[in-house]
């Protein structure tokens, strides 16, 4: 990047690596004007102090200032929505009143220091306020609206955190630097030692004293801080290479190129911009753009479709069509926020479409969703001063949520009655009481030790190690009256084999061991299993370039069955054969969705994408209609013969004929722990392994009553508890359709549905990304959690998560003081605690988890930054 300042040292000019420029220009010393690369001009206004009073874009939209002296007072932005700001007479700001009248104040002692902040909803008969002690220099003590006063952050003299310690007992969170204020080294709350070594700008490596390592290297002289390898702590190498303007243009993989990127040249339009990606089997995406380098056409290898794009004059996505001629047709208010997707397709009749309303502070508050032949669902949220939703009415039921002081969810209300939560000292959670039935309780130690006790006298524990990774699961039961009454269900032990991954689980009790191989890529490669002499799995898998499984052997019991498969340049799955035996095939529409296979297997898309016919190959259930809120899959309300009651957890209860209604207990993050029967007035309390599958029930005496296994990518390993005891929650904590044991139905997951007996989802993946550099298999449009399902979950069916490090390392993006993966995250969160108001985190029915509408948006992949598309993604 270059920097251009005029005579009196004012920066007017910032030019990029491809000569794009950004143009600042002044009037009488203020800042007049600035004129972007597509000569777009944002100008302005000033009062007689200098101060910004207006702000206005290049399609004539404000943002206008207001001040008192030299206080700012308000801002009012596009729609008209003005915020309000207060201060005392040392110009300390005391209060901020949001659009709706929320107001939060602001409290600070002589040294102009914060020491309180009062939140929107307290009241005298309530009052919910944060307080900061810094009585001990360089300490802040955090007392929490709730009462807890054991947050302590210690600053060293530069002012940078150098200890937390929180309520629980056990080690300090702590960090070390050096001279360029670079973390070097980092004690978390487990105990473990983490440690960085920089070259004096870039990370050089990441150390945990568990063994695992990962390494950066920067051996290309043109590409400044953009490193050329990354070997991650499993021992997993990626060599990258960058052009002049430092874009990454190549990925490699063991020597095997995995992507290759070309970009437009500085004598083209856009320059810079992304203009092929050729995947590792050869095949190559095309990217066009405008006249104002707007991505309009995403041109994919056959037989895929390709997805185009228009705009409208303010640069936002107008139209969004797919490779099947399904259109969207956004609208937006003045604040960029959508306000109704319309969608058209030839051969459809009538009005589809869904529309949005919001309050002064962005909050949506209503979902009108309009379906031909079904006519409009309509649904609300009400919320809190503090933004956060307090009733939300759906088609199928109301959901009311209340929180307690430091802004825990503290009850969910619904047609079943009323469950309550309550937390500890660092508001974990502490029991959650069901409208029937006893509390689920939940117990710790330290940091290194979680428990679930249900009323039934079994409990599920986890311990961690120094790393905060699962050292140990155990399921029992144990009746405090009764000595020798001690079951013991599950003791799995894991191991990792000096990385990151897991390589091996057993369980000394039981003869059981489970063991896994990962091939030179990091994908799964083997799985090896064992209890009591009996080999219950025996499974391998073998790759291509682009990480399809090309064959793969399950084995079980004695019994060994192997698979073969093709796959089309678009890399869907177009045939698999087992034992040799004729080739089952598979056939999609134009989007990438899977529509048949020829052993019966069907699905059907409405123009939104969503399947609205299902039929699984194994099922005798014929085709199932699915019914959804919204743009997506996310908020499923049917399938087949089960109906669904959702809330901001997730779904709350279904409804079949043969298994009656059935409640699920959620945890505040959406985990699901247990269901009550209603039809038999029974409970199943789960068991659950690492990935958060359930592994097992018990029943209301704390007897096993099922048990479940599972290959590496969900495979049917072992279990039993089918047809009206079926539990549903079952890969990764998922739901399985259908009612068999083994699987006659497809999971789903998110977004999207996913097959277990491929490994694969039904569906593209909604954010398409050229290359995630990081894993390269992840971006594969089909593959199912970067093929490493023993490690990572993609619990959304957008984007896994595990152990990965951020993408954003892989391609050097400001890696400068880069700290190890959930290092970096663990300070920023505990200087916000520190700086803000700790305790105010907001839970997954806080505002933001109902509020996550992306509909056709260009994106830039995410921290990827090297272009793609991100279809239609409504998560809720």
């Amino acid at each position: 990047m270059k920097y251009h300042f005029n005579n009196g040292a004012a920066l007017d000019q910032i030019e990029d690596q491809r000569g794009n420029t950004i143009t600042m220009n002044y009037s009488g010393g203020e800042l007049a004007s600035i004129t972007d690369t597509l000569g777009g001009t944002t100008t302005f206004a000033h009062n007689s102090d200098g101060f910004v009073t207006s702000i206005t874009d290049p399609d004539g939209r404000s943002v206008t200032y207001g001040y008192t002296g030299r206080d700012l007072t308000s801002v009012t932005d596009q729609t008209g929505a003005t915020t309000g700001y207060g201060y005392d007479a040392e110009h300390n700001l005391t209060s901020i009143t949001d659009p709706r009248g929320g107001i939060t104040r602001y409290g600070y002692n002589a040294d102009d220091e914060l020491t309180s902040v009062e939140w929107a909803d307290s009241t005298t008969a309530s009052p919910k306020v944060t307080t900061y002690d810094r009585s001990i220099n360089d300490r802040v003590e955090v007392t929490q609206p709730n009462g807890n006063d054991e947050w302590l952050y210690y600053f060293d003299t530069q002012g940078r955190l150098e200890k937390t310690s929180t309520p629980r007992s056990g080690p300090d969170t702590e960090y070390a630097y050096d001279v360029n204020n670079s973390v070097t080294t980092y004690t978390n709350n487990t105990g473990g030692l983490g440690t960085l070594s920089y070259d004096g700008y870039n990370v050089e490596s990441i150390q945990s004293d568990n063994g695992a390592k990962s390494e950066f290297k920067y051996e290309s002289p043109n590409t400044g801080d953009r490193p050329s390898k990354y070997t991650n702590a499993q021992g997993v190498a990626l060599d990258y290479q960058w052009n002049n303007s430092q874009e990454m243009t190549r990925v490699e993989q063991n020597q095997v190129v995995m992507a290759q990127m070309s970009y437009r040249s500085a004598s083209q339009s856009c320059s810079g911009s992304l203009a092929q990606a050729t995947d590792g089997r050869g095949q190559v995406t095309t990217y066009t753009y405008d006249s104002r380098c707007r991505m309009t056409k995403v041109d994919r290898p056959a037989p895929m479709g390709d997805t185009t794009m228009t705009y409208d004059s303010f640069d936002r996505v107008r139209t969004v069509t797919d490779g099947r001629g399904a259109k969207q047709t956004i609208s937006y208010d003045a604040n960029d926020r959508v306000t109704s997707v319309v969608y058209t397709r030839s051969g459809v009749t009538g009005t589809d479409k869904v529309e949005y309303t919001y309050d002064g502070n962005g909050n949506r508050t209503t979902r009108i969703d309009t379906v031909p032949g079904a006519g409009a669902k309509t649904s609300t949220w009400a919320l809190d001063a503090r933004n956060r939703v307090t009733n939300e009415v759906l088609p199928e039921g109301n959901n009311t949520y209340t929180y307690d002081k430091a802004g825990n969810l503290a009850s969910l209300t619904n047609g079943w009655g009323t469950t309550s939560y309550t937390y500890d000292d660092e508001n974990d959670v502490a029991s959650i009481t069901p409208p029937v039935g006893d509390p689920i309780t939940f117990d710790y130690y330290e940091h290194t030790y979680a428990a679930v006790k249900f009323p039934n006298l079994v409990t599920d524990a986890q311990h961690y190690d120094t790393d905060g990774r699962i050292q140990k699961i155990d399921h029992y039961y144990d009746d405090p009256n009764l000595a020798d009454d001690y079951r013991k269900y599950t003791q799995w032990d894991y191991d990792y084999n000096g990385t990151d991954s897991i390589y091996s689980i057993t369980d000394d009790t039981y003869d059981y061991s489970l063991d896994y191989t990962y091939d030179a890529n990091g994908r799964i490669a083997s799985s090896y299993g064992t209890s009591e002499g009996d080999i219950f799995e025996e499974n391998s898998y073998s790759y291509d370039a682009n990480s399809n499984r090309t064959a793969w052997t399950i084995g079980s019991r004695g019994s060994t069955w192997d698979y073969t498969a093709s796959y089309n340049n678009a890399d869907q799955l177009t045939s698999v054969s087992k034992d040799g035996g004729p080739a089952t095939t598979y056939s999609y529409d134009q989007a990438g969705n899977q529509t048949a296979n020829s052993e019966g297997a069907a699905a059907t898309y409405d123009t939104r994408g969503r399947a609205t016919q299902l039929e699984h190959e194994a099922s005798n259930r014929g085709s199932e209609t699915a019914t959804y809120n919204g743009t997506s899959q996310v908020e499923r309300t049917k399938i087949g013969g089960w109906t669904f009651k959702n809330s901001l957890l997730g779904i709350t209860s279904s409804t079949q004929s043969a298994e009656g209604t059935r409640h699920y207990v959620h945890a505040p993050d959406g985990r699901v722990l247990a269901e009550y029967r209603a039809k038999n007035n029974t409970w199943r309390y789960y068991l659950s392994n690492h990935q958060g599958s359930i592994t097992g029930g018990t029943d209301d005496a704390g007897d096993r009553t099922e048990s479940y296994g599972y290959g590496p990518y969900g495979e049917y390993a072992y279990g039993s508890g089918g047809g009206t005891d079926l539990i549903h929650w079952r890969y990764t904590g998922e739901w399985l359709d259908g009612t068999s044991v083994t699987g006659n139905g497809y999971y789903k997951i998110g977004l999207r549905y996913y097959d277990n007996t491929l490994g694969r989802w039904a569906q593209t993946d909604p954010a398409e990304r050229a290359i995630n550099p990081m894993q390269p298999a992840e971006a594969q449009p089909y593959n199912y959690s970067g093929c490493n399902p023993t490690n990572q979950t993609d619990p959304t069916g957008a984007a896994p998560s595990g152990t990965c490090i951020a993408g954003a390392i892989g391609l050097g993006l400001g890696i400068a003081g880069l700290m190890a993966s959930g290092v970096g995250a663990a300070i920023a969160a505990t200087n916000a605690a520190a700086a803000a108001a700790a305790g105010t985190a907001v839970t997954t029915a806080g505002g933001t988890a109902a509020a996550a509408e992306v509909v056709g948006v260009l994106a830039s992949a995410g921290s990827l930054g090297i272009g793609g598309y991100l279809s239609a993604v409504d998560c809720r």
